[in-house]
């Protein structure tokens, strides 16, 4: 299961690399809009559907229900699950998604580039962008906002999980592993943000990646 876990992080790092560098492509040729990101992620499907073989999604998982996984479901279903639905049903409405996160996106949209453009707001400018280059294209293919909230979501659901395999890592048992876990989704300002659009779960994933890999990377020396 933890090692479908470290696929899943791949993935997702993956994900933001390819986001990363074609919205910096588009932009370049102003072509952020909707019918360039549309026919990316169309040719994107097609070409994973033509070249990833058969193996490697074919995951044999073993579900093994012991009291530790009883305390995961229990978590989930109480903590994770009404937060995912408050991030799905509720638009963003704190200050720094309406004042920065959200608007500099509309910008790019009209835009049709991620430059520099007036504004009386400088954090619409200078804070780094990358969170916003994911929600802008999930503002691109649906054409509104409803998945904005999502993205926090998904990477507390990430911290999380890489709470777990940090642990793991440096020895920790199964009673050490779910008490990170319980402990990483239980933060308050966390529990918070997981349903805003504000960035700071996506800033603690790659931070708590970063430690990860590294950890891994220093058992083989």
């Amino acid at each position: 299961m933890l090692e479908i876990g470290g696929k899943l992080l791949k993935i997702w790092i993956c994900y933001f690399l390819f986001v990363f560098l074609s919205t910096e492509f588009f932009s370049s040729l102003n072509l952020i809009n909707k019918y360039a990101f549309w026919g990316l992620y169309i040719f994107g499907a097609i070409t994973v559907a033509l070249f990833v073989k058969k193996k490697f999604i074919n995951f044999n998982i073993k579900f093994v229900l012991s009291e530790y996984w009883r305390w995961y479901i229990v978590s989930g279903f109480f903590i994770i699950l009404p937060l995912f639905l408050i991030a799905l049903y509720y638009p963003p409405n704190n200050y720094d998604s309406l004042t920065y996160h959200l608007t500099r996106i509309e910008h790019w949209v009209q835009n049709g580039n991620v430059d520099f453009y007036p504004t009386n707001s400088s954090r619409q400018l200078f804070m780094t962008p990358l969170t916003e280059y994911v929600l802008l294209h999930w503002r691109l293919l649906t054409g509104n906002d409803i998945f904005a909230n999502l993205l926090q979501f998904v990477s507390m659901i990430f911290c999380a999980l890489l709470s777990i395999l940090i642990v793991g890592e440096w020895g920790g048992n199964k009673l050490a592993k779910l008490l990170a876990f319980i402990l990483t989704i239980t933060v308050p300002m966390g529990i918070l943000q997981s349903t805003s659009t504000q960035t700071d779960y996506v800033t603690g994933f790659f931070v708590l990646v970063s430690i990860y890999f590294n950890q891994k990377k220093n058992m083989y020396i």
